[in-house]
């Protein structure tokens, strides 16, 4: 995942740290967005982005329509976790 302009979306982004990584993959042309239900953990997110200094995360508060997936530790069960969603 590197080169292009690629986007990655993390559905249940907590305090951002799989977005981190993402981030880091797709390099500086490259975006990340995550998005939680949980306004605590936007914030907390938020502010672990600012403290890390990352430029290409931003993060979104999700609603409870269930209208859309969640991953959860993906990073975890894939040994290459980009790749398996790509």
């Amino acid at each position: 995942m590197h080169g292009g302009s690629s986007l990655v979306l993390d559905l249940g982004a907590g305090g951002g740290f799989d977005c981190f990584l993402a981030a880091r993959a797709v390099g500086t042309t490259g975006q990340v967005i995550g998005v939680d239900m949980t306004p605590e953990l936007v914030t907390l997110a938020r502010a672990n982005s600012r403290k890390a200094n990352v430029a290409n995360v931003a993060f979104r508060l999700g609603d409870d329509s269930g209208h859309a997936p969640v991953t959860h530790g993906l990073r975890r069960r894939h040994e290459r976790p980009l790749r398996s969603l790509a």
